[in-house]
């Protein structure tokens, strides 16, 4: 039985819809994951669904790893040019992507354009954890033109969303230069 190939998938982070060309939905959300003080905390930031399945209820001890949800930690004093004003502490939006006819994506950290021969998805800042924070972070490339899921605007932390900037040393500057924002892009193939 052959089967058709259907794309490549990739989570544009924050961001409620997906438009590169020749792209679709699958579905949007909004950014969970573990919660920034917890030294067992998860690593990864994931695109949770806005219409999920509801499941049973745990019992009531201490035993489990605890899901959060996420939030900008993007103030005037740490806002990377190009990013709005007024998204600190709203809650951050996700969706996942289908790249039809493509076999393969990456984020390219340090770069706003693709190489050769890959179509550009999305383009963005890169973003990660707060650098002393006990929890772990992982890199993501959050597009410049921000959404936030409505009605979420409290300081309720969680999962947090910080400005990357570069330190030289054993990054080597140039090429890169000191105390800069981190570009990125989102490149298929």
């Amino acid at each position: 039985m052959f089967l058709a190939f259907l794309g490549v998938t990739y989570i544009r982070w924050d961001k409620t819809q997906c438009d590169g060309p020749s792209t679709e939905t699958i579905y949007s959300g909004q950014v969970g994951g573990g919660h920034y003080t917890h030294s067992g905390a998860s690593v990864n930031y994931i695109c949770l669904p806005n219409h999920p399945d509801v499941a049973q209820p745990l019992k009531s001890h201490d035993y489990y790893g605890y899901l959060y949800g996420s939030e900008y930690e993007v103030f005037d004093f740490n806002k990377p040019q190009g990013i709005r004003s007024g998204i600190a502490q709203h809650d951050v939006a996700c969706a996942a992507c289908l790249a039809k006819g493509k076999i393969s994506s990456i984020m390219i950290p340090g770069r706003k354009t693709c190489y050769n021969g890959w179509t550009k998805e999305y383009e963005g800042i890169l973003m990660a954890g707060y650098h002393s924070h006990k929890a772990a972070s992982e890199f993501a490339c959050v597009d410049r033109d921000t959404e936030a899921i409505a009605g979420g605007s409290k300081n309720e932390n969680g999962k947090l969303f910080y400005p990357v900037k570069t330190v030289c040393g054993s990054l080597k500057c140039p090429p890169y230069a000191a105390d800069t924002e981190v570009l990125c892009v989102v490149c298929s193939k």
